[in-house]
């Protein structure tokens, strides 16, 4: 199904997760529990508290799709739940080798906490917006490293 992660692929992934993390936010069954949101933030905010070094790009990865497969989950959706899950598994050893530097962690992470904030609002549709918008953004940073000017 994938043997190397190239520009088409990428772009592939993407556009799809753009249709599905936020339309899982928009599902009637859509929710979260309060120690989710603590716990989440929390390990957020330590994660941005600590001096960025390469070797830390694992744990990002487990962390940054923890959030996303978390989020579809709580859709209450197994489709969107397999799914999310799914590109994670795809994506694993990919992202692994994160190379986009502090500045993106900090900007992605931040990127999170607004989402956490529009749905801790109860403001799903804002949330759902701001899924696509980081989405997006991430699909950008992540396309130049597979772009045939990066090699």
């Amino acid at each position: 199904f994938l043997t190397d992660w190239n520009l088409t692929i990428v772009d592939e992934s993407y556009r799809f997760r753009m249709v599905i993390e936020p339309a899982a936010l928009l599902e009637p069954g859509f929710s979260v529990s309060r120690k989710w949101l603590d716990d989440t933030r929390a390990a957020h905010e330590s994660f941005l508290k600590k001096a960025w070094t390469e070797d830390m790009s694992v744990a990002l990865f487990e962390t940054n799709a923890a959030f996303h497969e978390d989020l579809a989950a709580a859709s209450g959706n197994r489709f969107y739940r397999e799914a999310v899950r799914l590109q994670s598994r795809l994506r694993r050893f990919a992202m692994y080798n994160w190379r986009s530097g502090r500045v993106r962690v900090e900007k992605n992470f931040t990127e999170h906490m607004a989402i956490l904030d529009a749905i801790e609002r109860g403001r799903l549709d804002e949330a759902s917006d701001l899924m696509r918008a980081h989405l997006r953004i991430a699909w950008e940073s992540t396309s130049r490293r597979f772009s045939p000017a990066a090699s």
